[in-house]
């Protein structure tokens, strides 16, 4: 989440079958955001959504996040 971009929130998500994953974005520092019911090889599935703001980012953030060649592609983020 760069002031680059000016993002406000991350948000991601794991399926429930997926525990792994979970856990590496709770170690992030997302937390739950809620589920979302989805249709995967014609089967209900439960994706557990996170989110991190930028608030908590900052809080958690443990080395130094630089981004290079960001501006040629903020009209792609639609950021320009």
């Amino acid at each position: 989440m760069s002031t680059g971009l000016r993002a406000t929130d991350a948000v991601s998500g794991a399926f429930a079958d997926n525990p792994s994953s979970f856990r590496v974005s709770e170690k992030l520092g997302y937390e739950p955001d809620g589920i979302q019911r989805l249709t995967v090889r014609e089967k209900v599935t439960v994706m557990r959504r996170v989110r991190l703001s930028r608030t908590r980012w900052e809080s958690h953030q443990r080395t130094t996040v630089r981004i290079d060649g960001l501006t040629p592609c903020l009209p792609l983020f639609g950021a320009a």
